[in-house]
């Protein structure tokens, strides 16, 4: 299993162009709705509109996509191969316990009082026998994730630490790594527009989150909307394959959901434009 976990993580960051029919086996997905403790419910009611929206999908021109499907306003489940989940169980309070995958691994959630996940149980056996690898997830005084401690089965070396730093919008500015040595920025992003990010206020990026900062290792996407109230303009990706700097222009729907962005990415001095493709339900 540590096998395979490890060349479908490395194949999806950033190279999965022919590999649509691989599965991701480390996905994880966000927790409850309750809105009247003030957290951050699963979909977003529109500022001045009675409309409620939920983002229903994602792809990418390289290959990666993600749809989700919903039991009313809970994710049920999320087919794709980015992050993706057979089937996600919630108890009698609506809160998210479980994702299971397959019939061998599941996914256990440990919440704070706030409703903020706090722990992520990855439990599975493997022919060495039973695993458990827990990730750890610290927010900060305004409630928004600032370190992420992630491990997976393949990280002999141990956790590995994110720190995350925000602006006054709730904007994600900076993705560092802890090493020995101290900290290296892996993303920096630069600016922003005044839109909603596809994300926002939806509890799934919370989780979703540790694809976001895994990826930063390995490639140069940038998932900060997974966490993020806007849409990033302009971001510097640095990691041990070098620095890219990314540039994105955004096309909107009428709820200011960007619908379409385009992206232009500069490595070495070479520029290769991509696309990612959002839809919504509102209602």
């Amino acid at each position: 299993m540590k096998g395979q976990i490890s060349t479908v993580i490395a194949t999806h960051i950033e190279n999965v162009r022919s590999e649509k029919k691989k599965h991701h086996i480390y996905r994880l997905v966000s927790c409850q709705s309750v809105e009247n403790l003030g957290i951050k419910p699963f979909v977003v009611n529109i500022e001045g509109s009675s409309k409620t929206c939920k983002v229903t999908s994602m792809k990418k021109t390289d290959g990666l996509e993600m749809r989700i499907i919903y039991n009313g306003l809970n994710p049920s489940a999320i087919i794709g191969n980015l992050p993706d989940f057979d089937k996600l169980t919630y108890n009698s309070e609506n809160q998210l316990k479980e994702a299971v995958l397959g019939d061998k691994t599941t996914i256990e959630f440990v919440e704070n009082a706030k409703g903020n996940i706090i722990e992520i149980n990855f439990k599975g056996v493997e022919a060495a026998g039973a695993f458990n690898y827990p990730t750890l997830l610290t927010y900060d005084g305004k409630e928004r994730l600032s370190q992420i401690s992630l491990q997976f089965p393949t990280l002999s070396s141990g956790a590995l630490i994110f720190h995350l730093e925000y602006n006054a919008n709730d904007n994600i500015t900076k993705v560092s790594q802890q090493t020995a040595n101290g900290l290296n920025d892996l993303l920096v992003n630069h600016s922003f527009d005044d839109k909603k990010s596809p994300f926002t206020d939806q509890r799934m990026g919370q989780i979703l989150s540790y694809f976001m900062v895994y990826s930063l290792t390995q490639g140069h996407a940038n998932y900060s909307y997974f966490l993020s109230k806007n849409n990033v303009t302009s971001a510097t990706v640095t990691n041990n394959n070098g620095r890219t700097e990314l540039g994105m222009d955004y096309k909107y729907n009428s709820d200011d959901f960007p619908t379409e962005i385009n992206i232009s990415k500069t490595f070495e001095g070479r520029i290769k434009s991509e696309k990612e493709v959002f839809t919504y339900d509102c209602f």
